[in-house]
């Protein structure tokens, strides 16, 4: 029984090998494929988030921005200090700036009754490799000791490819 199943398994593999294309003997040409498509994933950013006290006109900065990123700070929140329990008011000032080397750029300058708070934005507000980010509060009134207004604010740092393909940034008033 054994050699007849084995009988029958030759002839049925042989007749299977006959219906297959036989190779020709001499170079073969490569079978065509389709292109070749990479798909490169979108560099991912980096959470960014602190909470700091602002004093009465006095600038302070939230952050450096690395040499191989961006900033793209998101959102800013305005709040009393704990103790300094001075009240937002709409007369206050916040302004916003970008400082590169010896220079000095708002980016935005408003008065606190004409932002909502918290402050976000839907695309963010970008800044370079290299720049330093700043932020400013002024109370619009005499307060009787010095009042310190605590901020929090959110974005994240993208990793940028090359250094030539940063951005153009444009239409900054210089202070």
């Amino acid at each position: 029984m054994q050699r007849f199943l084995l009988l029958l398994a030759a002839v049925v593999f042989l007749a299977a090998a006959s219906f297959l294309p036989r190779l020709e003997a001499g170079a073969q040409e490569p079978a065509e494929q389709p292109d070749q498509v990479i798909y490169l994933a979108p560099p991912r950013p980096s959470p960014v988030w602190s909470t700091m006290q602002l004093f009465d006109a006095r600038p302070t900065m939230l952050l450096r921005v690395p040499e191989d990123h961006r900033f793209v700070l998101t959102d800013l929140w305005l709040m009393s200090r704990e103790g300094d329990r001075v009240p937002l008011s709409p007369n206050d000032r916040i302004w916003l700036e970008r400082v590169v080397g010896p220079k000095r750029f708002i980016v935005f300058d408003s008065l606190v009754g004409e932002l909502p708070n918290p402050i976000q934005w839907r695309t963010g507000v970008s800044f370079l490799p290299g720049d330093e980010v700043w932020l400013n509060y002024a109370f619009a009134a005499e307060q009787p000791k010095r009042p310190r207004r605590r901020v929090h604010f959110t974005g994240y740092l993208e990793p940028l490819p090359t250094a030539e393909e940063t951005p153009y940034v444009g239409g900054m008033i210089e202070r």
